[in-house]
């Protein structure tokens, strides 16, 4: 890490059951960098990597995020979140600068507090929703490409034997059933890279005796 990285950080102190869920995928994955586990970004951001490195004497933690382009200032909000099910939280930068003009360009800043422990980072506004999970069906496996979306769930609930997958675009407010299945899993070909979309997977049946 750069020793001119870390100047500001050293200045800082210390009748029918309905079952469903819903996510946000984004087109493109990255991963890499020290304490990031997976990194994405909106569209039309090409993000490079995100390195994080936590300074144990000043809790504090460096965080260069890499990109191709112009698309990212100082006050594009960089977000994180452990796991899937939480929401997304926005760092507080302290001392950021970019860093512009070369093949790929840097956002430096620090963040109190170890932030090298978060699994998941975000680059932008379009942060991936919460997956919803209510009784029932859980969510084993998602992977979203340019080309398909991929889905695995279990389901603990005899009752429910067929699934409904649909999708929406972020913001919409009706949602279009893509596919019926009595399996536990769904493959959808045709995903539109540019467009955020919503997925839902519900199962819905009458209560026995109703």
């Amino acid at each position: 890490m750069r020793s001119s990285m870390w100047d500001p950080i050293r200045r800082m102190r210390p009748s029918e059951r309905l079952f469903w869920l819903v996510c946000v995928v984004a087109a493109t994955i990255y991963g890499g960098g020290k304490g990031v586990y997976s990194a994405g970004a909106d569209a039309g951001i090409t993000l490079a990597g995100i390195t994080a490195e936590y300074d144990s004497t000043n809790d504090v933690t460096a965080v260069e995020v890499s990109f191709v382009g112009n698309n990212v200032t100082t006050s594009t909000p960089v977000s994180v979140r452990n796991d899937a099910t939480e929401q997304w939280r926005e760092l507080e930068k302290v001392g950021a600068t970019v860093t512009s003009d070369l093949a790929t360009n840097i956002l430096s800043f620090a963040v109190s507090g170890n932030a090298e422990t978060n699994r998941f980072w975000w680059v932008g506004t379009e942060t991936p929703a919460v997956v919803i999970e209510t009784r029932g069906i859980t969510i084993t496996h998602f992977v979203a490409s340019s080309s398909f979306v991929e889905m695995v769930w279990e389901c603990d609930d005899p009752n429910a034997e067929v699934f409904e997958i649909q999708r929406r675009r972020k913001g919409a407010a009706t949602w279009e059933t893509v596919g019926v299945t009595s399996s536990l899993g769904f493959l959808y070909v045709g995903f539109t890279v540019v467009e955020t979309w919503e997925w839902r997977v519900s199962a819905t049946y009458e209560e026995e005796g109703e």
